[in-house]
């Protein structure tokens, strides 16, 4: 009877263990994207190439992230849009003004520029 007692309070022990473990590995990751997140976006804004809103009245900024096209709304820095243009499908003058960022003021023109290299 006492062995029966030992081994299940150890098994109960070891459950405990086990979820605290997990919990912590969720928790690691979490806080891990969330300062991926955070840093991907201090360096958006910190990039001095990337003009304010205010400068020049852009709505939407375009970037190559991860060798595709992505498009950010320039007032707060949100993702508008992830497209499927590859790098690969764009000519070598628009991969260079994409690292430093193209900027549209109009909806309508962001979305001609995205027709021209959409398949």
């Amino acid at each position: 009877m006492k062995r029966t007692n030992s081994i299940c309070i150890f098994l109960c022990i070891g459950l405990v263990a086990l979820a605290l473990i997990f919990f912590a590995i969720a928790k690691t990751s979490e806080k891990d994207q969330r300062e991926a997140e955070e840093e991907d976006r201090m360096l958006l804004t910190e990039n001095s190439s990337i003009p304010s809103a205010s400068e020049n009245q852009a709505k939407y900024m375009v970037l190559l992230e991860n060798d595709t096209v992505v498009v950010y709304e320039i007032v707060d820095w949100k993702k508008y849009l992830t497209t499927d243009i590859a790098k690969e499908r764009l000519p070598e003058d628009v991969v260079e003004d994409l690292r430093d960022g193209m900027d549209f003021s109009s909806e309508k023109d962001l979305f001609a520029f995205l027709e021209n290299y959409s398949s």
